[in-house]
């Protein structure tokens, strides 16, 4: 496992990456021998030394080069796979995709991101039964005025991100000292900038300063992508901080439930507000209703409230969340599908929710649809084993809603995202929603 060391300069005109000598630092690698497996991961102690007589300031690129044959890589909760790379891009919604030589926007064969980016501080890949990656600090301090990594109880003053990055052209996962979010910045689907030049993303090493930092290395048999699960588990329960007590679980549960029994309970539309305000000037409460079945509020709301009053032994807060789970099943079905329409307004039910300009196509929503089935079954659950109650009304109205879902499937197995609101037949199936109908199903 060879690294390859390249280094964009602040002062140079170029936004390539060039030798390390050619920036007037040397690297050095220690490795200190393990297995290479999610436990036993190989250690690599890399110094970088500034050699010449002026400060450098820049992104250093660390590489970890592997066998490509036909790679899948996993920067966490930024690159899965390709990110759909192989699937046409010509997209209202852009998100980066990962695509040999030069495809375009919103396709590149290369990403570098912040380490923030990422849920987990590694990059993954795996090709023909391995999986190769890295793991390191996803950013650095200063003690004592040296600049070192962070790791969960080191104290010091925050310096600077480092970054994690991914190449299909060139074969390699990677980790920076400094970042770029390049060649483009996804801040969200419709709001895309272009690479930045280096200014705050920068990496400092004074002149003779000498950095070390430690790269953890995997390399290990596994069958499938799913084989970097364990290596992912592991560097979470490394780098994980228990967050910060602010009172015990049952005291918070019943704070934030009160508070949406209190404030947020519509007696009118038996259905929970979506947002709640302060009126400063009447004393009093306005309400943002925006009434869905689900996702922005109505059953997400009412079966956590649920769970809660049963927890909590809250008869008023239990009937209440029951009231709004009844109304969305006697009212809410749309007589010509045998779907649940998603949105209520002034009286009437509809699948023109505050999200519908942002559609291309009208319709029954397989995400809402879905995600509301299994938040009626969780209530169902919950019911049945906390109280002995059995809501066979619940029961009937979600299965019949999923055989409906179910018998849209394509050829492909997978669900439509939108559903014709004639005749429940499914019109668009290129989009990841309808998984919430295959959680409903199991």
């Amino acid at each position: 496992m060879e690294f390859i060391i390249t280094a964009r300069s602040k002062s140079s005109d170029s936004k390539e990456y060039r030798e390390i000598r050619e920036n007037g630092l040397t690297a050095k690698i220690n490795k200190k021998r393990n297995i290479g497996n999610p436990q036993f991961p190989i250690q690599a102690l890399i110094t970088i030394c500034n050699e010449e007589s002026n400060p450098w300031q820049g992104v250093i690129h660390v590489e970890l080069p592997f066998q490509k044959v036909e790679p899948r890589f996993f920067l966490p909760a930024f690159m899965y796979g390709l990110n759909r790379g192989e699937a046409p891009q010509n997209v209202p919604n852009e998100f980066p995709r990962l695509r040999p030589g030069n495809p375009g926007r919103p396709s590149s064969s290369w990403w570098m991101v912040r380490s923030d980016r990422l849920s987990h501080p590694a990059a993954f890949v795996y090709d023909s039964g391995k999986v190769y990656g890295l793991c390191a600090s996803p950013y650095f301090i200063t003690k004592d005025g040296v600049k070192q990594q962070w790791y969960p109880g080191k104290t010091g003053e925050f310096y600077q991100y480092g970054g994690y990055t991914c190449s299909i052209d060139r074969g390699t996962v990677g980790y920076t000292l400094g970042y770029e979010n390049a060649p483009l910045h996804f801040i969200k689907s419709r709001l895309v900038k272009e690479r930045a030049p280096l200014e705050d993303n920068c990496f400092e090493i004074q002149a003779g300063e000498t950095i070390q930092f430690t790269i953890d290395l995997y390399e290990y048999e596994a069958e499938s992508e799913l084989g970097i699960n364990p290596a992912l588990e592991h560097i979470y329960y490394r780098y994980h901080q228990q967050p910060r007590e602010g009172s015990d679980i049952k005291t918070a549960a019943s704070d934030l439930s009160s508070a949406i029994f209190t404030y947020a309970w519509l007696p009118e539309e038996r259905h929970y507000s979506a947002f709640v305000f302060e009126d400063k000037q009447t004393g009093g409460w306005r309400y943002n209703k925006i009434i869905s079945i689900s996702w922005t509020n109505g059953l997400t709301i009412a079966t956590p409230v649920l769970m809660a009053a049963l927890r909590l032994g809250d008869k008023a807060m239990r009937e209440q969340a029951i009231s709004c789970i009844t109304n969305i099943i006697e009212n809410s079905l749309n007589p010509k599908t045998g779907l649940p329409y998603s949105a209520y307004h002034n009286g009437v039910w509809s699948n023109k929710g505050w999200w519908f300009d942002g559609m291309r196509t009208p319709g029954h929503s397989a995400y809402l649809s879905g995600q509301a089935m299994f938040y009626i079954l969780k209530a169902y659950e919950y019911e049945k084993r906390i109280k002995g109650i059995s809501h066979d009304d619940w029961l009937i109205f979600a299965k019949d809603v999923l055989d409906k879902l179910e018998r849209t499937k394509n050829s492909d197995h997978e669900y439509p995202t939108i559903l014709s609101e004639k005749t429940g037949a499914g019109l668009e199936y290129d989009a990841f929603s309808g998984a919430w109908c295959l959680a409903a199903m199991a």
